[in-house]
């Protein structure tokens, strides 16, 4: 169960550009809520409403918005901005939650801003809810043991695939390749014992860049830009990315640098 915070954003009247009287278009205003960084309990975390809409900043008057924090955080206000480039206006709010010293991942937001136009009734704008921080690494190494056996069947392929590596090491001499997976090996060992997919997955990028110039098969395998949205998902959006895919994905990596 949630509980509502509020907080209170200084809005400010923009003069006005454009005749007297002059009807503004409602071309639809859009809301979203995101993390600037990665939660962790007990700590402070900054967050940030943001809205969207095509005009000038006096065309709306967002209202002092409610963000729904999870219980035990509190929110406390930031800085509140606008900006307008010729054509579209941005209106942002920062603001810090405190996390709660439980598990996580945590739910922040829902976020509803009331909008005031001019001449017409006020209206109400909703950005989605987010999660922020990682789950607790004792829940997740427990989820593991339970669960159907994929991610054993996964880490046991992991490692068949990293003893033929380590047999084939003295031919591979001093290849960048194999150092590279190398490092995905490792990192694929820690996602495994409860750490994060965020390392991993700036080695699987790094191994896509080497294979990218070597020539070898890899059209089954995530592109560059797929494995750079993940890692900004991971980062800013507060998102875990499957355990189970992130060491499926480093099997086909593993195959393709082998091939």
């Amino acid at each position: 169960m949630s509980r509502a915070v509020r907080i209170l954003v200084c809005a400010a009247l923009l003069s006005t550009a454009g005749p007297a009287g002059a009807s503004a278009e409602d071309e639809g205003i859009s809301a979203h809520l995101r993390a600037l960084e990665q939660g962790s309990r007990g700590a402070d975390v900054r967050i940030r409403l943001e809205l969207n809409w095509r005009g000038q900043p006096a065309q709306y008057i967002p209202l002092a918005p409610t963000i729904e924090v999870a219980d035990g955080a509190t929110l406390r206000p930031g800085v509140s901005r606008s900006s307008f480039d010729g054509e579209h206006t941005r209106w942002s709010h920062d603001a810090v939650v405190k996390l709660p010293d439980t598990a996580g991942p945590w739910t922040v937001g829902p976020a509803k801003v009331t909008i005031k136009t001019r001449g017409q009734p006020d209206r109400e704008v909703a950005a989605a809810a987010i999660r922020t921080g990682r789950p607790d690494k004792r829940r997740r190494l427990a989820g593991l043991a339970v669960g159907n056996g994929i991610v054993l069947s996964l880490a046991l392929g992991f490692g068949l695939i990293r003893y033929r590596r380590l047999r084939t090491e003295e031919l591979a001499g001093g290849d960048a390749l194999r150092a590279l997976l190398r490092r995905a090996e490792e990192a694929g060992s820690q996602l495994e014992m409860g750490g994060t997919a965020e390392a991993l997955l700036e080695a699987l990028l790094a191994l896509r860049l080497a294979l990218d110039g070597q020539g070898v098969e890899n059209g089954e395998l995530w592109t560059a830009a797929a494995i750079r949205e993940r890692i900004e998902r991971v980062k800013f959006g507060g998102e875990e990315i499957p355990t189970d895919e992130c060491l499926q994905m480093l099997q086909q990596y593993a195959a393709a640098g082998n091939g």
